[in-house]
């Protein structure tokens, strides 16, 4: 039973403690965001040397290994986005009067910079994992990429917690491109297809057993998505989200809120952006 509880309790940790992390670091004075950005981005190159490194190993170690790595570049992606040195085209807010394709184009313009930097990033652990046997770091990227994409078009379609409060100043325009609704209808469309894959993959996970490697990395791969489940539930339900990482944003603030992965949440703030 432990064997199958540490990976998903490290999981747990990871996804809660490095989001919290990033919503203390953005709330720093800005004059301060590009020396952080420029030390996370060592630990970005440092993180893409590990994957590349530790793509053949197949022990426990090359599973934490790249699963870690995979959360400090997703994390990487989160600070760059969040503390607005990538975002998209467009910095305005929605146009009064925008509806359909209008401010769907408009919506996409403000973020489409972030979601081209997220793509390249998937496209360089694909050539750097692909057809190696330990593929940890692309599969839990591939499901934060997935989920993280379903939550920015809940957002926009409508749904009841939207998380504004989280945004910087300097992001605020994206608020005006959230709808407010209980549901939406491609809601219980994420949650079915998303509850699915994971009840197959956890069922793989206790059919390989706790003591094998392979189960391990699917483990990780299963918590996240589970995870990444949670926080869509968390945006129909009648209460705060935000609560969950009140440690990090209630220090000494430098941007306005509002009474929402992101992840991303993932972490969790971005996949609600």
């Amino acid at each position: 039973m432990l064997g199958f509880a540490l990976p998903a309790l490290y999981t747990l940790f990871a996804w809660w403690f490095c989001t919290g992390a990033i919503l203390f670091l953005v709330r720093r004075p800005k004059a301060r965001h590009g020396l952080m950005l420029l030390v996370a981005s060592f630990f970005f190159a440092a993180a893409l040397w590990i994957i590349s490194a530790t793509r053949e190993d197949v022990s426990a170690f090359g599973a934490y290994a790249g699963f870690t790595c995979s959360i400090a570049i997703w994390g990487w992606q989160e600070m760059a986005f969040l503390m607005g040195f990538i975002t998209g085209t467009s910095h305005e807010a929605c146009p009064a009067g925008a509806v359909g394709g209008t401010r769907f184009v408009r919506a996409t313009q403000s973020i489409i910079y972030h979601e081209l930097a997220l793509f390249a990033t998937l496209a360089a652990l694909f050539a750097l994992t692909w057809h190696s046997p330990n593929q940890s770091a692309l599969w839990t990227f591939v499901v934060l990429w997935i989920m993280r994409l379903s939550a920015k078009l809940n957002l926009f379609l409508g749904v009841r917690n939207r998380s504004e409060d989280l945004l910087p100043d300097h992001l605020r325009h994206l608020e005006t491109f959230f709808s407010k609704k209980p549901v939406n209808p491609l809601f219980p469309v994420s949650i079915a297809l998303s509850l699915g894959a994971a009840v197959i993959g956890w069922s793989e996970v206790i059919a390989r057993g706790a003591s094998t490697v392979d189960s391990m990395r699917l483990n990780f791969i299963c918590t996240m998505l589970s995870l990444a489940i949670l926080e869509h539930l968390l945006m129909v339900v009648p209460w705060n989200p935000s609560r969950v990482w009140s440690w990090a944003t209630r220090a000494r603030p430098v941007f306005l809120g509002s009474a929402s992965m992101p992840a991303t949440e993932p972490s969790a703030i971005e996949l609600r952006r």
